[in-house]
């Protein structure tokens, strides 16, 4: 199964913002705070039910963290074109694991 989790952060002095590794988590957040997988599976889970009952054309959202505020765009199309290469698909036996 291919693993859709952003990659850990990597030790070692801190990166700038450009080099940083996944959009979804800080590479200063410890691995304490981190989702488990279980916890990714489900909000992909969750996502992907809310796509099917929920989301006519577009959702966006603001989420508040710690962090600061968190912008969420949900849409049936790329909000770029050009950008559609640069998604990644879950395959749809993902969906088919467990979640625990």
């Amino acid at each position: 199964m291919t693993d859709f989790r952003p990659s850990p952060a990597p030790s070692g002095p801190s990166p700038t913002l450009a080099s940083q590794t996944s959009p979804i988590y800080p590479l200063y957040m410890p691995d304490a705070d981190r989702m488990s997988d279980a916890d990714y599976r489900q909000l992909l889970s969750l996502l992907r039910k809310f796509s099917d009952s929920e989301l006519d054309q577009w959702a966006n959202l603001i989420i508040p963290s710690r962090y600061g505020d968190v912008y969420v765009s949900l849409s049936r199309k790329p909000l770029v074109a050009e950008l559609e290469p640069t998604y990644n698909r879950v395959p749809e036996t993902w969906f088919d694991q467990p979640t625990t």
